[in-house]
């Protein structure tokens, strides 16, 4: 079993976070746009953005910033948050419509349906590689890594490449250098 560090991750998830909020404001699909990452509401329920379309419909998506994708070629879905007690992963509880993974180096955003993802990740379980996440020191969260061809063979989804929109520079961690992972230069083409 492998580790992913949490703690690392949540620096280039808030850097992320900022761009795709920018990306779902810049869209003419989109009335309004909530970021609620800092509500704890919307924190229980594992959502990131209240969208409402031009058609007035309000949708819930969460974002991941997968950073390791962009080597693996692998999502990572956390199915469990807590191993010593066994509580549900953000992947399994969240009650996003939209579940969105962005891969910083290539600038590739999957869109999928949280639903259906959920279902065909939970029906093969037993096919996926496991990972284990190291949270805090105090425990450990686990998830799923699997192959982006599969996720996108078997899940709805929309693609956006936002390289084509935005250019930006992204800095990988570089510790041993004192280097922390960013988004440097942005500057949106639209």
């Amino acid at each position: 079993m492998k580790e992913h560090n949490f703690h690392k991750s949540i620096i280039v998830g808030s850097e992320g976070e900022r761009l795709i909020f920018d990306l779902l404001q810049s869209m003419s699909s989109i009335e309004t746009v909530q970021d609620v990452v800092n509500d704890e509401e919307y924190r229980k329920i594992d959502v990131d953005f209240v969208v409402t379309t031009a058609k007035g419909e309000t949708l819930y998506y969460e974002l991941k910033t997968e950073p390791m994708a962009a080597r693996t070629r692998n999502l990572f879905f956390e199915v469990v948050s807590n191993d010593s007690y066994g509580t549900e992963g953000c992947f399994m509880y969240s009650q996003a419509d939209y579940w969105m993974s962005f891969i910083p180096q290539t600038g590739e955003l999957y869109i999928l349906n949280t639903l259906k993802c959920r279902e065909y990740i939970t029906k093969r379980a037993s096919k996926f590689h496991s990972l284990k996440c190291v949270s805090n020191g105090h425990y450990n969260s686990r998830g799923y890594a699997i192959p982006i061809v599969d996720v996108l063979a078997n899940v709805p989804h929309h693609i956006c490449r936002l390289k084509e929109l935005v250019d930006y520079e992204y800095v990988e961690e570089d510790s041993a250098n004192g280097v922390k992972p960013e988004f440097r230069n942005v500057a949106w083409k639209i």
